[in-house]
């Protein structure tokens, strides 16, 4: 009796550990971090500021909001921007954001992700022949409009040098539409001629710098504005009015307010540039991100056709600046301080903050 009694005891015992062990199994599982969601980006290029700056403050959002960014730039390559889609989708994230480098080549990896359930959100440069969740952005259909505007405006008569952007961006080609919505009217009237009117393959201001060169030649340095697309392809016109003895007598326009671009406007060797806010861009971007993990989707403010569907679309504004107005936006937004915009300005030369 007395052995089955121990028996019995040792089987308790026993049964007891193994319901412990199993509840503390089960405890582990419970409490075990759970993994963080991946976003994937694919990025069109690191060469330019404001990609990076836009890059670094999303960055630093997802730790706040706790993702992981898995972040891949194809440095203006699309065949290389596939294969890091590919690349991408196989490894698997739960949202990709794409900023493409070839409007109309990018939608394989698009309908890829749409085919996995993965929402896509299309950044800053609309993309055609396929349908991404959102388009997010500036209003790229004033962009041209303003920069031309701004020109016209003060030099309503002369030569004209149209530098635009990468033809594979659909932003160049809309901004180069908005350069003839202002300037047609001038050029039926014969004020204004169009001297050049050339695409910069890459956004590269070394093929502006040929183009503004072979301009110059051509017309023996009759040109009265050069009319740039980005900040970039404005340094390479500004370089071949160098080489002339022209900077500061032609006026140069450019987009984006980069910190070299906005030096050379307080210098009076660049005339203005349009400014797009990164950080507003990063906060739209993160935003955006945060609600589409959460399987929502972002109030939108306008609807843009890629050719294929109506894409929901959130836009932001721009403002044109120039030596005028650099410290009621740039340096009252606190985007860049006087120290760095003025820098190379003798500092009892500097203009009063407000």
């Amino acid at each position: 009796m007395k052995r089955i009694v121990t028996l019995i005891l040792l089987f308790l015992v026993a049964l007891a550990f193994v319901a412990s062990g199993t509840a503390m199994a089960e405890g582990t599982k419970e409490t075990a971090p759970k993994e963080k969601p991946k976003v994937g980006f694919l990025w069109d290029t690191t060469h330019a500021e404001r990609r990076v700056v836009i890059k670094n403050l999303i960055q630093e959002r997802s730790k706040v909001d706790g993702w992981e960014m898995i972040f891949q730039s194809a440095n203006n390559d699309d065949s290389l921007q596939l294969t890091q889609g590919e690349a991408m989708l196989s490894k698997g994230v739960d949202v990709l954001v794409i900023s493409p480098v070839n409007m109309d080549t990018i939608a394989p990896i698009v309908n890829e992700a749409k085919k996995a359930g993965i929402p896509v959100i299309d950044f800053d440069r609309l993309m055609n022949n396929c349908k991404p969740d959102i388009f997010i952005g500036f209003d790229n259909d004033i962009i041209g409009d303003a920069i031309a505007e701004y020109a016209a405006k003060r030099i309503p008569k002369g030569n004209y040098a149209l530098i635009c952007g990468d033809p594979r961006d659909n932003n160049a080609v809309v901004y180069r539409e908005g350069y003839y919505r202002v300037l047609q009217p001038y050029i039926d009237r014969g004020d204004i001629k169009v001297v050049v009117d050339q695409y910069c393959e890459n956004w590269d201001g070394s093929v502006a710098l040929k183009i503004a060169e072979n301009a110059l030649t051509e017309t023996n340095n009759n040109i009265q504005v050069f009319l740039s697309q980005y900040d970039g392809l404005s340094n390479g016109c500004i370089q071949a009015l160098k080489e002339q003895g022209l900077v500061g007598k032609v006026l140069v326009t450019g987009q984006d307010a980069e910190l070299p671009a906005l030096q050379r406007i307080v210098q009076g060797e660049q005339t203005m540039s349009i400014w797009k806010s990164s950080e507003e861009m990063a906060k739209l971007g993160a935003d955006t991100i945060k609600m589409m993990l959460e399987g929502k989707m972002p109030k939108t403010n306008r609807v843009l056709n890629n050719g294929v569907a109506d894409i929901p679309t959130i836009l932001l504004n721009v403002i044109a600046v120039d030596k005028d107005n650099m410290i009621d936006t740039i340096i009252a937004a606190g985007a860049r301080t006087m120290e760095e915009v003025y820098k190379n300005i003798p500092k009892d030369q500097w203009p009063k903050s407000k």
